[in-house]
């Protein structure tokens, strides 16, 4: 089995959504076999933005090449408000886009982690 960034992107998702829900994720197998295993992290969380849930399960989704395709690109959109697309959240519509991770409590915690991104690409580009 090969595995690249996108891997670790997943991972970081998982990370992040167990941090702000303080529950962990139901594991991949099962959210494959029942996508609705997966409960929204802001069901279990109110005080999560839209759009960090967003960001959360763009990291998240199943298939590698629907989820961002750097550490760069989704540390870009926790920290600058950029836009990313979130095929699972619905991309057709403006709040199926990444455009503020900072407001409220639980989004600070994710600003932290910016630099863990940073980490991992880094490590990611010294890995030939």
């Amino acid at each position: 089995m090969h595995t690249d960034i996108r891997s670790d992107i997943y991972a970081y998702g998982c990370t992040l959504y167990h941090l702000l829900t303080t529950s962990p994720p139901v594991d991949a197998r099962q959210r494959f076999l029942h996508p609705e295993s997966l409960p929204l992290p802001r069901k279990l969380n109110p005080a999560i933005s839209l759009r960090t849930e967003r960001a959360i399960l763009s990291a998240m989704e199943l298939h590698p090449d629907d989820r961002p395709g750097s550490a760069e690109e989704i540390s870009s959109a926790l920290a600058r408000n950029a836009r990313i697309a979130c095929p699972a959240a619905g991309t057709n519509s403006p709040q199926g886009l990444i455009t503020d991770v900072t407001r409220g409590k639980p989004e600070q915690v994710l600003f932290g982690h910016r630099l863990g991104l940073l980490l991992i690409s880094l490590v990611a580009s010294l890995i030939p």
